[in-house]
């Protein structure tokens, strides 16, 4: 039967091909809307492209032994179509060919199948359960995509990856088996394409599978793609195998019921957002082969309560444990060597790596530690904190608004105190910056109303506006203070100020219209 032989013909309810016919051509019944039954004989061995697409009075259809291939979007949207039986001669079922069959209930691969294609059973909302064959080596991207109704799938032994997508948006998954070959949970792709349109969105292996409570992961797979499980909201446990290396980005992103996370002793690389708002999680464990974990790794971890840290660790990325209401103590691993940078406030307020871990009380800081990125431990509720001499440099507003903060030590080596740092600890009631400090940064005390002094020392040479709180009446600049900028002391409550020795000019308004008693 010939391309287009009988495309459009609506009003054909049912026909009989004879026993010569060989192949049905690319778009032969397309859109005969009103065809319920028709009669494939023995001796068929192609169904085309778009044979029977649109086809949505077709409640039942016969697939003789003898067929190899079924085209691209052979039956889509056959919406009638209720069982299918694939026959053993069927090597390949082409990308989409049952895709928006919404009625189709159960579906019977052969056992010589080898290949099933991209979108192939898209959208088939009514399929219950699916047993791939050993036989099958190839399943495609999105094959059963929004198979909503779909609650148990076994995946045959011939499949070694598993592509983006596969299962994506069967929300009444509760039961997968994994096949002992697999080697590789793929990532997401980055477009979900559908007709000539791209789609961004959330579309990793198992994404959306919201019934899914627990998950095997076989021995031998590598690597946990991006998405792969991405708001799994039913997930409670998973065991990530030795055999992994690589945790994907977002890979099990808001599964909020997760609450036991075993992460294998050789994975290194954990991706950015991989655990992000998995409030169910009390305690992880993040093996030595770790070398890097990702922004927001574990943000919005809020029932995190221990954490430790392996070896492998150097560099703290921005906001991986933003968020972490439960968490109550840190010890940072002295491996590290930076705490990275807040790059900007976002829904969730600042990026730092620990920012408005609100029940945070103490947290221990290496000698290895060289950088504190800005907003590190921003609205905390840290009670003391050691920064050691080892720290070259920090970012802004690193402790601020941490207002149970009453002890602080610097050790000696530091060298800045930068814009911010303590502003908002308003119980902080001492502190003591030790020599060789050279600059202090706009606002690094402001609101700090329970330090009611405060000794500059001897190497201190420049400060940036509204350094000091209210509280503070009174203070004594060094000698090697030697520039009173416009402004310096605008904001200020001083009713004292005792100049340094070496003082060669003060700028205009440097003290404010209430001018302090000046020696």
């Amino acid at each position: 039967i010939g391309n287009y032989a009988f495309q459009d013909c609506s009003s054909l309810a049912s026909i009989t091909i004879p026993d010569g016919v060989i192949s049905i051509g690319n778009y032969a019944f397309q859109d005969c809307s009103s065809l319920a039954s028709i009669t494939i004989p023995n001796n068929v061995i192609c169904i085309g492209n778009y044979a029977f697409q649109n086809c949505s009075s077709l409640a039942s259809i016969t697939i003789p032994d003898g067929v190899t291939s079924i085209g691209n979007y052979a039956f889509r949207d056959c919406s009638s179509l209720a069982a299918i039986t694939i026959p053993n001669s069927v090597r390949s079922i082409e990308n989409s060919a049952f895709s928006g069959c919404s009625g189709l209930v159960s579906i019977l691969l052969g056992d010589q199948l080898t290949t099933i294609g991209e979108y192939a059973f898209d959208g088939c909302s009514s399929l219950t359960s699916i047993i791939i064959p050993n036989s099958v080596t190839s399943i495609g991207e999105f094959a059963f995509y929004g198979c909503s109704s779909l609650t148990s799938a076994a995946i045959g032994n011939g499949i070694t990856s598993l592509k983006g997508g596969t299962f994506c948006g069967c929300s009444g998954l509760t039961e997968i088996q994994m096949p002992n070959n697999l080697t590789n949970i793929e990532d997401a792709p980055d477009y979900h394409q559908v007709g000539n349109t791209g789609y961004s969105g959330f579309y990793g292996v198992f994404s959306g599978c919201s019934s899914l409570t627990s998950i095997t992961i076989p021995i031998g797979v590598t690597s946990i793609g991006k998405k792969a499980f991405y708001n799994c909201s039913g997930l409670t446990s998973v065991n990530i195998p030795n055999s992994v290396t690589t945790i994907g980005e977002q890979a099990f992103y808001n599964c909020n019921n997760l609450s036991s996370v075993k992460i294998g002793k050789n994975v290194s690389n954990i991706g950015e957002y991989a655990f992000y708002g998995c409030s169910s999680i009390t305690s992880i464990i993040i093996p030595n082969s770790v070398t890097k974990v990702g922004e927001f790794a574990f943000s919005g971890c809020s029932g995190l309560t221990s954490v430790k840290i392996g070896s492998g660790i150097t560099v703290l990325m921005r906001a991986t444990f933003q968020n972490c209401n439960s968490l109550t103590t840190i010890t940072i691993p002295d491996n590290v060597i930076r705490i990275e940078d807040a790059n900007s406030w976002g829904v969730y307020g600042s990026t730092g790596v620990f920012s408005h871990c609100k029940n945070l009380t103490s947290v221990t800081i290496p000698n290895s530690v060289k950088h504190i990125g800005n907003a590190a431990f921003i609205d905390c509720n840290l009670t003391s904190i050691t920064i050691p001499g080892s720290v070259e440099s920090m970012g802004s507003s690193v402790f601020s608004n941490n207002r149970n903060l009453t002890t602080v030590i610097l050790e000696d080596g530091i060298t800045e105190i930068a814009k911010g740092t303590f502003s908002g600890c308003s119980t902080l009631s001492s502190i003591i910056i030790p020599n060789g400090v050279t600059s202090i940064g706009e606002g690094a005390f402001q609101n700090c109303n329970a330090l009611t002094s405060i000794k500059l020392p001897e190497s201190l040479t420049s400060m940036g506006k509204n350094v000091f709180p209210s509280s503070i009446k009174s203070i004594e600049l060094p000698d090697a203070f030697t520039v009173i900028p416009e402004g310096l002391f605008s904001g200020n409550n001083f009713q004292y100020i005792k100049l340094g020795n070496n003082v060669k000019s003060i700028g205009k308004n440097a003290f404010g219209s209430r001018e302090p008693v000046i020696e």
